[in-house]
């Protein structure tokens, strides 16, 4: 008489994740008593970034309601 024996199989899956990027801009409504370098300083950015994308022509072109685009830096967050 033989024997009952069992196989078993072990399956070993390694997903690699990749980074996921963060996002590259934000967006901010410009409120009353705001500079564009107090902006800067809140999303650690140079107001010389938020000037060229938004196409301002100086740091004192922003108005309330306005609303800026915020470069960001573009770094990969792990999941």
């Amino acid at each position: 008489e033989l024997a009952n024996e069992s196989v078993f199989t072990i399956v070993t899956v390694t997903i690699a994740l990749s980074p996921t990027p963060r996002l590259t801009e934000s967006r901010y409504v410009v409120q009353e008593g705001d500079t564009l370098s107090g902006i800067a300083d809140m999303f650690h950015v140079t107001w010389d970034a938020i000037i060229q994308a938004n196409n301002l022509e100086s740091q004192d072109n922003i108005f309330v309601g306005q609303e800026l685009v915020i470069p960001l830096a573009a770094t990969p967050e792990a999941e």
